[in-house]
């Protein structure tokens, strides 16, 4: 795939970003990044995590660290956390304050790790759209192989190989999968999506987060962005009644 400088001062289309690569580049060939990135896709020795990094073609914890975790930290965070962008979700004064002294009980001090934190006994029972916005605020940013693959294709699959995608199987995946989504009962509905990308394996061969990104999901399902990093397909929530 070959160095390629920073990524943050360029476009973030896949056009742009040709322009510029043959501005710079005279021996840039489309054909063989096509055959470079498919090649690539394949081995699993490639490090797509440290590739993206280096390139700062996505953000560490260094450039947006996470809130530091202590006590106080989190008390003022609960006092004043906006929970108002998970849709159909309500948190009253009383159970913030109920919430707060969970989390005086807890000894944060012990605790370096909000996941761990979390994951406790005490917290555990906390409601999803709590816990994910905690971790969003105070987990650090990470990502993962397939993260970095799915945002690559987001950027560019359908430019570089327009057509790809076989509809009626995207027919099929959005029918299983709205059917997973309406018998999920943990994380009160909420269904990760690289989950549901191996709950669909037992049926469909080579599922992966560009191709469910595809899929109409109609208006049963909720969204929610992961608190890991805001590239990667979050979660999914089926909803009775419209979501508007």
């Amino acid at each position: 795939m070959g160095a390629c400088g920073s990524l943050t001062h360029w476009s973030t289309s896949i056009e742009g970003l040709i322009v510029r690569i043959n501005k710079y580049h005279s021996d840039f060939n489309i054909n063989m990044l096509k055959i470079e990135f498919k090649e690539a896709l394949q081995d699993p020795n490639v490090n797509w995590v440290r590739m993206a990094l280096d390139c700062k073609f996505v953000f560490s914890s260094n450039d947006s660290p996470p809130i530091h975790m202590s006590t106080e930290n989190l008390l003022i965070f609960l006092d004043s956390a906006d929970f108002s962008i998970y849709p159909h979700f309500r948190i009253a004064q009383e159970e913030r304050d109920d919430i707060k002294e969970m989390f005086k009980l807890s000894h944060i001090e012990n605790e370096t790790n909000i996941n761990d934190l979390l994951g406790s006994k005490l917290l555990n029972q906390l409601k999803f759209e709590i816990k994910h916005c905690l971790k969003t605020s105070f987990g650090p940013i990470s990502y993962t192989n397939n993260d970095i693959i799915y945002y690559l294709k987001k950027l560019s699959w359908g430019y570089l190989f327009p057509g790809n995608l076989n509809i009626d199987r995207l027919f099929e995946l959005e029918l299983d999968i709205n059917e997973r989504l309406k018998n999920n009962t943990e994380n009160d509905g909420w269904l990760e999506t690289s989950n549901i990308v191996s709950l669909l394996s037992d049926r469909f061969t080579k599922v992966d987060l560009y191709e469910l990104s595809k899929i109409n999901w109609g208006g049963n399902v909720l969204h929610l962005r992961h608190y890991t990093n805001p590239f990667t397909l979050g979660f999914k929530k089926y909803f009775e009644g419209n979501v508007n």
